[in-house]
């Protein structure tokens, strides 16, 4: 869609030249030999953070309780009978009835890729899988899910708007101030619920969603909000930063799935890599500007 055609857009750029971007959220597997790389993995934390279809969280620990384990996996009855009408069968049900946004901008195993050149192709990112570890080349997504927000139908061959401001980013702005100046504002509301209409979830001020009352809740509300509806947008790095929660969110391992594995040991939750936030709070001073002046010191950790 092009700029002009949206009026949410605010800042763009149109007429790009993305085709690496694209490729890297494209699979590396696909028929028709596409050229991806299956570069943007996410980690299960973000795909925890998006909610429930009716505005709940995702609840882990509910979904392991409450679901056998021999009954974690969409079957073709419940399938045929439409009882999980977002998700194929095979699909761990841990992605089931899930808001909008999730099915929008994340791929998962055994989801289907998009409807444009490659039909019904289902992507499978266990070990053995279609798109998995071992077919090679180092080319796979390392946390079993793969970034599918800014992909239009599954081609890279696209030219599509870089939308670097849009409305939603001035409505956050906007209440996050309010929750500051006056947590009591309605617009606060007003314009919460808007951006959650917009991606088809319920809004709060219901007995199951109220709304919060004090500016340090209202701020956890509005942090995952902004997590979801901005993600792989560019803007969490430097909220994160901005609002201190580093060591909450940056300064933990990574997990994903277990991509070494096929099966039902592929969905065990498994450490990727550990994580050090610390130094990154400054950019590194060049030497030789500290060559120039040497009252210059060096930000601690380069």
């Amino acid at each position: 869609m092009y700029a002009t055609e949206n009026p949410e857009l605010i800042f763009t750029r149109g007429n790009n030249a993305l085709n690496d971007q694209v490729r890297d959220l494209v699979l590396d597997h696909l028929p028709t030999n596409a050229g991806g790389r299956n570069r943007h993995g996410l980690t299960i934390k973000q795909c925890d953070a998006y909610d429930m279809a009716d505005g709940s969280s995702f609840n882990l620990e509910t979904f392991l309780d409450t679901c056998e384990v021999d009954k974690r996996f969409v079957s073709e009855d419940e399938y045929n009978r439409g009882l999980y009408p977002q998700i194929r069968p095979r699909v761990w049900k841990e992605y089931a009835n899930r808001e909008p946004r999730f099915y929008a901008d994340i791929t998962f195993s055994n989801s289907k890729w998009f409807s444009g050149t490659e039909g019904d192709y289902t992507v499978d990112f266990t070990y053995s899988g279609n798109c998995g570890k071992a077919q090679g080349n180092n080319d796979f997504t390392s946390t079993g899910y793969l970034v599918r927000k800014n992909m239009d139908s599954g081609d890279r061959n696209q030219n599509l708007v870089c939308v670097l401001l849009r409305l939603t980013n001035i409505y956050f702005d906007y209440i996050e101030a309010l929750a500051y100046v006056d947590p009591s504002h309605a617009d606060i509301w007003k314009y919460m619920n808007l951006i959650r209409e917009r991606a088809g979830i319920p809004g709060y001020g219901t007995a199951s969603l109220p709304k919060a009352t004090t500016t340090s809740e209202i701020m956890k509300l509005i942090q995952k909000e902004k997590r979801i509806e901005l993600s792989f947008e560019n803007c969490r790095y430097f909220d994160v930063r901005r609002w201190g929660l580093t060591n909450e969110f940056f300064n933990k391992p990574v997990h994903g799935m277990n991509v070494n594995y096929d099966g039902n040991e592929f969905y065990k939750r498994t450490e990727i890599t550990s994580r050090n936030f610390d130094r990154q709070y400054f950019f590194p001073i060049p030497q030789s500007e500290i060559d120039i002046d040497k009252n210059l010191v060096q930000n601690e950790g380069f």
